[in-house]
């Protein structure tokens, strides 16, 4: 039997995603945050990290969520750039990340969800609850598509893509 860990992530509301836990860098609770107007709920917001911008996922947002949360937490997240390299990009959520240890038989289809779909490539069955696996690949490539359309950047040009 193999097992892994990930890192759950809890939008509030009952929805939950996960990660792997090798995709995390750190959980920051504050930053200096610039807004991307017009663009979805769910990618309003660049964040400062490390002296650069990077893209901010709401997953409540994501699921069609509008929670007030008491607290906030940024995962910030790297995975494989397209042309070599990291790519980093953060997730907004509401409670701190916990880690999970996942084994195969937990292993179990997406929600019935085409939003779902579209972001996650597994998902397992823990804690009374089905959790999509996120790609995170997935998720910063619709977000860079969905956040460009009549956005402008954080010196206020306009972003064409």
């Amino acid at each position: 039997m193999s097992t892994s860990r990930a890192i759950r992530l809890d939008a509030g509301g009952g929805t939950v995603a996960a990660i792997g836990l090798h995709e995390v860098i750190e959980v920051v609770t504050e930053g200096e945050m610039a807004p991307v107007p017009m663009a979805p709920l769910h990618c309003r917001e660049l964040l400062q990290w490390r002296d650069q911008w990077i893209p901010v996922f709401d997953l409540a947002a994501w699921h069609g969520l509008r929670l007030e949360p008491a607290g906030q937490f940024f995962v910030v997240v790297g995975y494989p750039a397209d042309v070599g390299g990291v790519q980093y990009g953060c997730m907004r959520v509401p409670e701190f990340p916990k880690i999970v240890e996942l084994s195969d038989q937990q292993a179990c289809g997406l929600p019935d969800d085409a939003e779902w779909e579209r972001i996650a490539i597994s998902c397992f069955k823990g804690e009374g609850k089905t959790v999509p696996i996120l790609s995170l690949r997935k998720v910063f490539q619709l977000h860079d598509r969905s956040c460009k359309t009549g956005a402008v950047d954080v010196a206020g040009a306009p972003i064409v893509g």
